[in-house]
């Protein structure tokens, strides 16, 4: 896998507070938009879980077919910083 830190995500992410699996979803979701070039579409359903005691959200696509090409990934904490997004291969 490949950590990915983009100038171009952080001018499109606008942080703020997430506190719901769907606010946790659209913010990867943004993200990833601007990081990795192709139809983030195809990634779909994310799939969300949320840390309870380090206060993160971890999102990752998932792979509706088994063609390879692996899945997007994001950290963000509970107040909207990004930590992380990486894709595996």
């Amino acid at each position: 896998s490949t950590l990915l830190a983009s100038s171009a995500a952080s001018d499109v992410y606008k942080r703020q507070p997430v506190n719901s699996v769907e606010e946790a979803a659209k913010a990867a979701e943004q993200l990833w938009n601007v990081v990795f070039d192709y139809d983030i579409e195809t990634k779909r359903p994310f799939i969300v879980s949320y840390d309870e005691t380090n206060k993160i959200w971890l999102i990752k696509g998932s792979m509706r077919e088994l063609k390879g090409g692996g899945v997007p990934y994001a950290l963000i904490t509970i107040d909207g910083k990004v930590l992380a997004i990486w894709h595996t291969r």
